[in-house]
């Protein structure tokens, strides 16, 4: 309570000095940036631009000067933003890296540009052109051994500024808020949970995503309006599985606009598209008014192609030129290629960037040739001058805020739903693992039904068979955890939709109900029927140890998973390491007769803890009555213990608690291993 009182004291304070934003995206209301870095409510006006010495400079006076001037290495531009238009900018980005050779690689050399909210912006290119590793580097999401360099700015400049440099832009009046994600990304790939329809998909996205959404009724109203924008509505009720491309293809944009970004980057947005649909989902990124849209996209269609607002054209990394269509074709055709009337233009300039290789000299100077055009054409003059005035209304306003997150305990609970939805639809899969159980456990119930208790080869050779089955399906039953989801973690994780610990603890508790049927099915079946040392306090202490080396399989199973790519490098790794530990669980061999060098490998076994476990349960204190068999080898279970090397003082509490250790240990081990991939 004192904390609670002491906050509201601060921020009470603190509001004094700086006025909270809350403007309306459908008003004329705008945001002030004055000299002391205040925000403050405005009426709409126009924009001044000014120089150092307060004269005032209108937009032909700057494109005259070029938007290059400069005194002591500051701008000259001041501005006073009084109708927010967000922008999005990137100035000199490149990207380099080191082969093995340890040759350094330029992807991307000093790549400039600008998206304004409300336009739908191309990155068109040949193959290999720097198209992703452009959507990557903006978003800060390239390699980890590339080296990136360069500015990302994310700001608001004065939309009536835009409209008088940009005759027809359309964006709508809004402002970059700190507190929530102002970047949605698209991948090339659309990776969901199949299992799931459309509809639930995106209400689990609208309650992670937004935490002021707190129920599903409220979701449901931004879900149907979303729906309706991309046609879905006749889709919503589906699975995942069961739609079409097109449609996955709209799902992935609906996932992104449930944040409300300002900006939307999209990876190869038309690839596996006819036309129809193609042109379909570039017309419904096209109306979003609110967002501006920055894709790469591979040969485009004609009708496609004339929907953007510009495109830019890259090769080799770098930026060739920029423009609307027409401004594009204008830049070829001074360099000597006139598009003919009946080509379409992408393909057109594509075939043309396409004809070289970038290693050859008369095509280098072809390059440079439209390079210079570029620089010198009103489109990059406009690019200037907006990455410019942004740069100096960042300089003279404080960002504040920090994107707002559920409460980890919110996110666990709506991971672990999420995560029992679609496990539990996959019915076949549990039917199947039962049948399995069930055929197996009775198998061996019937291979050694009733065994006399003086038998002891068959008794032990019961255990060890039951526990390597127990042990083995636990470890390969969550070998493929990780790899299988590993892609639509990595994008939730990116996006700051999940964190680590939240997911990590859903995915490996939401399974525990299966993974308590199973062996318990196992112990239940085979413990009957082959007729073991009949006793409640015995059969519960088989169920546990049993249950315990059930589950440290799979933390070790989980931990194998979150270190490798896939799910067939899981099972490559996870198969050796599992025959190591059956190897040295103690009953092929004897604790003693193992070479001294390799006779730690048997403390870290768990299947030697969980078998010592069992027959230690199953032979202490047994007094031999009616021996048939053996008699004269074996008088007591004590001795088998002996013989065995399991025979102590404490050896059951010794195999419980380091089953839970290891148990722990491994899940711990999971989650940092899962942490680093990600």
């Amino acid at each position: 309570l004192i904390q609670i009182l002491f906050e509201v004291i601060v921020m009470a304070l603190l509001s004094k000095k700086h006025a909270a934003f809350y403007g309306s995206t459908n008003g004329p209301i705008g945001l002030t940036l004055d000299e002391d870095n205040t925000r403050s409510f405005a009426s709409s006006a126009r924009a001044e631009l000014k120089d150092e010495a307060g004269v005032s400079r209108n937009w032909s006076d700057l494109t005259r000067d070029g938007s290059k001037q400069h005194k002591g290495g500051k701008p000259l531009i001041t501005a006073t933003v009084t109708r927010p238009t967000p922008i999005l900018s990137w100035q000199k980005l490149s990207v380099k890296i080191a082969d093995k050779d340890k040759k350094v690689m330029s992807l991307l050399q000093n790549v400039s540009g600008v998206l304004l909210a409300g336009e739908i912006v191309a990155i068109l290119g040949p193959s290999g052109a720097g198209k992703t590793t452009l959507l990557d580097s903006i978003l800060g999401m390239q390699p980890r051994q590339a080296v990136r360099t360069g500015t990302v700015r994310c700001w608001s400049v004065d939309a009536d500024l835009v409209r008088e440099i940009r005759p027809g832009y359309e964006g709508v009046i809004r402002d970059i808020d700190a507190n929530v994600r102002n970047i949605g990304y698209i991948s090339q790939h659309d990776i969901f949970h199949e299992m799931l329809t459309v509809e639930e998909h995106l209400q689990y996205q609208v309650l992670l995503r937004r935490p002021d959404i707190t129920n599903i009724s409220a979701a449901d109203g931004i879900i149907r309006g979303i729906l309706e924008d991309l046609s879905l509505v006749p889709c919503s009720t589906s699975l995942i599985a069961n739609i079409s491309g097109g449609e996955r293809r709209r799902v992935s944009v609906a996932t992104e606009l449930i944040s409300d970004p300002a900006f939307l980057l999209c990876d190869e947005i038309t690839t596996g598209l006819d036309m129809y649909q193609a042109l379909q989902l570039v017309r419904c990124l096209k109306a979003l008014k609110k967002t501006g849209v920055l894709c790469s996209i591979h040969q485009p269609p004609t009708q496609v192609y004339s929907l953007f607002t510009r495109s830019m054209f890259m090769v080799g990394g770098r930026l060739v030129s920029e423009g609307s269509p027409s401004q594009v074709l204008k830049h070829f055709k001074d360099v000597g290629y006139e598009c003919p009337a009946t080509s379409n233009p992408a393909d057109f300039v594509i075939q043309i960037l396409s004809a070289g290789s970038i290693s050859d000299v008369p095509y280098q100077r072809f390059l440079q040739n439209v390079e210079n055009v570029y620089e010198n054409s009103a489109s990059k003059n406009i690019t200037n001058f907006l990455i410019e005035i942004q740069a100096k209304t960042m300089n003279r306003s404080k960002v504040e805020g920090k994107l707002k997150k559920l409460s980890v305990w919110k996110e666990w609970e709506l991971l672990v739903k999420r995560s029992l939805k679609y496990t539990s639809r996959d019915k076949v899969y549990k039917r199947i693992r039962v049948v399995q159980v069930v055929f197996i456990s009775t198998i061996l119930g019937l291979l050694y039904l009733k065994t006399e208790p003086t038998n002891v080869q068959n008794i032990m050779g019961s255990l060890f068979f039951l526990l390597i089955n127990i042990s083995f399906s636990g470890l390969f039953a969550t070998l493929q955890t990780f790899p299988n989801e590993l892609p639509i973690f990595r994008r939730e994780y990116k996006g700051k939709v999940v964190r680590v610990g939240p997911y990590y603890m859903a995915k490996t508790l939401s399974e525990v109900p299966f993974y308590l049927i199973y062996p318990t099915l196992y112990v239940v079946i085979a413990f009957f029927l082959v007729g073991y040392s009949v006793s409640t306090e015995k059969f519960f202490m088989y169920w546990f140890l049993m249950l315990l080396s059930y589950h440290t399989s799979l933390s070790l199973g989980y931990l194998i998973s979150a270190a490798t790519p896939s799910a067939e490098a899981a099972n490559a790794i996870g198969l050796p390491i599992g025959v190591t530990i059956f190897l040295f669980a103690g009953y092929f061999i004897t604790v003693p007769t193992i070479p001294k060098a390799l006779r730690w490998l048997v403390y870290l076994s768990y299947m030697f803890y969980g078998f010592q476990g069992v027959v230690y349960n199953e032979f202490n204190n047994v007094v031999f009555s009616n021996c048939t068999f053996n008699c004269s080898d074996w008088i007591s279970g004590q001795q088998v213990l002996r013989n065995y090397g399991f025979d102590g003082k404490s050896v059951l509490t010794t195999d419980i608690l380091v089953l839970l250790l290891m148990m722990v240990l491994l899940r711990l081990c999971g989650y940092f291993v899962l942490k680093r991939t990600a």
